[in-house]
């Protein structure tokens, strides 16, 4: 039997990997899940803090839950200021995530800083891809039985 099936049946906590870090065997990179412009911004004064507004500036989610035009609303926050929302027919899978408690990043990608009244906001969402190392593949590889030890070298402890 293959390590790697062995582990499975016993599950991911007996997997013997202690010897490596989680940064060693687990690796971690973002991954855009959504981009696009937030909607609602002309209702909220955003004249006293568009200025302060850059692209790559993180921004907060936060989910409405009881917002009576949409169950799936998340608000789009800079510090405690309101800037929009996420358009509702893109917001379900996000509103499932953030429920979930799924760990969003989102940060501003685009700004309309021209002289024109239109005060566009595009923003990106990310979120951890979590996928295997190479290490973590090779040492799940490994057959049982080709473990290095002292019971397969045979050699016994004497009970004098």
């Amino acid at each position: 039997m293959k390590r790697k099936e062995f582990l499975k049946s016993l599950g991911i906590g007996a997997l013997g990997l202690s010897a490596f870090s989680f940064q060693e065997i687990i690796d971690r990179r973002p991954v855009i899940i959504y981009d696009n412009y937030l909607r609602g911004t002309f209702t909220y004064n955003l004249e006293t803090i568009y200025k302060q507004l850059n692209v790559g500036q993180e921004l907060i989610l936060q989910r409405e839950i009881n917002n009576e035009y949409d169950k799936y609303a998340i608000a789009v926050f800079y510090n405690k200021h309101k800037l929009g929302y996420i358009a509702a027919y893109e917001n379900i899978v996000l509103a499932n995530m953030l429920d979930a408690n799924v760990n969003l990043t989102s940060v501003i990608s685009y700004l309309n800083k021209g002289e024109n009244k239109n005060r566009e906001i595009a923003i990106q969402v990310f979120c951890n891809l979590i996928s295997p190392t190479p290490l973590l593949i090779t040492e799940l590889e490994k057959r049982s039985d080709d473990e290095d030890d002292l019971y397969r070298k045979k050699i016994y402890f004497d009970n004098n």
